[in-house]
């Protein structure tokens, strides 16, 4: 059964409407609408994100230098002011480690949790991490009270 359906379409949308139209009906006989496909891709996104995830955050219990840049990668979507990346680091990972920490960063693109909520015991883990790869900082003690300081200006430019 079908009905007729008019529609009034404004000139300049008339190609687009048409391709509209030619792929609501192409996809309409699959059963898979662009809406579900997109669910789809982003439900792979996902599963890949998790498994990238939790290969990555292994890694990092490793020393080498590439261990390093994912621990310094993770702690960087884990809170990016205390942790900010460098993201030309990138470049010094191999292809497979690379593509997992897109992968991760896809994952974390519009996330449901924090990222090191996505692992058992995320707290700990990233926390142990951060801890492991000397990435916390501890703040420098104050100075003794009425020790003075001297500051000296530097300029690298050349304003008036």
């Amino acid at each position: 059964m079908s009905r007729p359906i008019t529609h009034q379409v404004p000139e300049h949308l008339v190609d687009a409407f048409l391709r509209a139209t030619v792929d609501f009906f192409s996809q309409a006989g699959t059963g898979r609408a662009a809406s579900q496909i997109a669910a789809e891709l982003r439900a792979q996104d996902r599963d890949a994100g998790l498994d990238a995830l939790a290969f990555l955050v292994n890694l990092t219990q490793g020393d080498t230098g590439q261990c390093g840049i994912v621990a310094r990668f993770l702690a960087g979507l884990y809170n990016g002011f205390d942790f900010p990346f460098d993201l030309t680091e990138l470049r010094a990972l191999d292809s497979d480690l690379f593509e997992r920490c897109v992968a991760v960063l896809r994952l974390d693109n519009t996330p449901t949790v924090e990222i090191h909520r996505y692992i058992p015991d995320g707290d700990a883990v990233f926390l142990k991490m951060l801890r492991d790869w000397d990435l916390v900082k501890r703040p420098a003690p104050p100075p003794p009270p009425g020790e003075r300081f001297t500051a000296k200006y530097r300029g690298t430019f050349t304003a008036p």
